[in-house]
């Protein structure tokens, strides 16, 4: 699975190169913020999906490829935008985008302090919203080429009508969880965030090449609906996979400070499964050590060990599993021939990677 999914990988940088709507922005290094965090590559999970899910129904998945790389883009445009609300300084090992734009204005215009921020976040911000154009342009694209013009049509009113109030009402929500009481936070409430956040992304893209295989614009078939399930399902799984890395990952692999939910105050599941099952000492240590920008590696450690011994980590593992099981169940309705076996596979992969 990993090598069908480095193909994919290999496929959407190319098609993403040879594109030309970047050439239209001005200035210069505007344009190579655009490009830059989806020429860094990543894992492409969602244009896999996106193309797998049109190759269970058609065997051909390159019929997906452009709405793949637009849905890629799309994705992209959220971890711009993510990565300033979070204040993040990398992303996959390198400077965030606002980051980067803040030390270009420095170099260039001999920017200060507080200027140079403000520069940084303006920029980024305008880099995310023309990545959500070019998302929108690769679909444009692909109509009449890989696609109907009423499918494009169908899988712009899903993007516009569904895609974007669920998405960023789940990032809403996350950011609105940083300034509300732990304790009044329920774990529905989380779930619904994090599918909202994560999930409803990974379904689209399911979605989106199960029309284009199956040749319809119609979201009620049950076929598309249990590949949207799969999707979804497989979501939540990597998102609590991903809420473990935070915590657990060596830092390289990881390519973002592990440990940034803690001095954040993330509220993920697994810190909230954390405080719910530990006591005494440790329940104060974890307090103490939320929202604390300056915790340090050993009071990191310490957390580390409180979570897993108190059997937060195994809880969230254990759901994680859950969430899969739930994915293939779905999945098992659907034709089998390879595409299926790889998107099984790939959902073994959410749970079991380490970044």
């Amino acid at each position: 699975m990993l090598s069908d999914l480095k193909r994919i990988a290999e496929q959407v940088d190319k098609a993403l190169t040879r594109d030309d709507f970047p050439e239209t922005i001005l200035p210069d290094y505007l344009k190579e913020a655009v490009l830059a965090y989806p020429l860094r590559g990543g894992k492409r999970l969602r244009p896999a999906i996106a193309m797998w899910a049109c190759g269970l129904f058609s065997n051909k998945p390159d019929s997906a490829l452009l709405p793949a790389c637009a849905i890629e883009i799309f994705h992209t445009w959220t971890l711009v935008h993510d990565d300033i609300i979070d204040n993040d300084s990398t992303r996959r090992g390198e400077l965030s985008s606002h980051e980067d734009l803040k030390q270009i204005s420095q170099k260039r215009f001999a920017t200060q302090a507080e200027a140079s921020e403000q520069f940084g976040r303006s920029f980024a911000i305008l880099t995310g919203d023309l990545q959500q154009a070019w998302a929108i342009s690769l679909l444009l694209k692909a109509s009449g080429k890989d696609m109907s013009s009423d499918i494009t049509l169908s899988i712009l009113d899903r993007m516009i009508n569904l895609l974007y109030p669920r998405l960023l009402s789940g990032e809403a929500i996350d950011v609105e969880f940083e300034h509300r009481k732990l304790e009044d936070i329920s774990e529905d409430e989380i779930l619904t965030m994090l599918k909202w956040k994560t999930g409803e992304l990974l379904q689209f893209a399911a979605e989106t090449g199960a029309l284009i295989g199956l040749n319809t614009a119609n979201y009620r078939l049950d076929s598309v609906k249990s590949i949207g399930e799969f999707a979804m399902d497989a979501g939540l799984a990597f998102q609590l996979q991903d809420d473990i890395l935070g915590v657990y990952a060596e830092e390289e692999e990881w390519g973002k400070p592990v440990g940034n939910d803690i001095r954040t105050r993330k509220v993920t599941l697994l810190i909230k499964k954390a405080l719910e099952m530990s006591e005494g000492e440790d329940l104060q240590h974890l307090m103490n050590c939320l929202g604390n920008v300056d915790m340090s590696l050993a009071d990191l450690e310490r957390t580390r060990n409180i979570i897993k011994d108190c059997g937060a980590l195994s809880a969230i593992e254990e759901m994680a599993k859950e969430c899969i099981e739930k994915a293939k169940d779905s999945l098992s309705q659907l034709p089998d021939n390879k595409y299926r076996k790889l998107l099984d596979e790939l959902a073994d992969f959410l749970i079991q990677r380490k970044y």
